[in-house]
This record gives structure tokens, sequence and C-alpha cells, in this order.
């Protein structure tokens, strides 16, 4: 995969999904050092299809219920 540190769009689950896998307001705030896992657009603009974020403790939150049934 490709690393890029910067200011990108990311688009995931809706809201009662995401609070259904753990996500909340504070999840993380705007300086937190996390690992976005996501797929990218395919016109190559700073834009992704969210699947986890890594957060700085090394918990992974999955955007909706596709997370591996080892991580359940």
């Amino acid at each position: 995969g490709t690393e890029s540190v910067g200011t990108w769009d990311a688009d995931g689950g809706s809201h009662n999904i995401r609070g259904r896998q753990g996500w909340t307001r504070a999840t993380f705030k705007a300086g937190d050092d996390i690992t976005l896992v996501a797929h990218p657009l395919k016109d190559g603009s700073k834009g992704a299809s969210l699947f986890y974020v890594v957060l700085p403790d090394g918990k992974r939150l999955y955007h909706d219920i596709a997370r591996p049934k080892s991580e359940s």
C-alpha cells in the first residue's frame, strides 16, 4: 500500500452502523496519530472508502460489519 499523510476525504458506514462498531464522537480528535486503512478513489484524488482505523492504542475500529471473523 501507499502511505500518505495529509487531509483526505473518507467515506464510511452510516452513523448507526459505526456506533454499533464502537465509534463515538470522542473516538479520536484532530491531531491524533491514527492509521486509516481504505480503498483509494480510482481518479487519484485524496479520497477513499474507509475499511478500518487503527487507533494509537492499536485497537481497530471498522466502519461496518465487514470485520474479519478473528476480530469479532
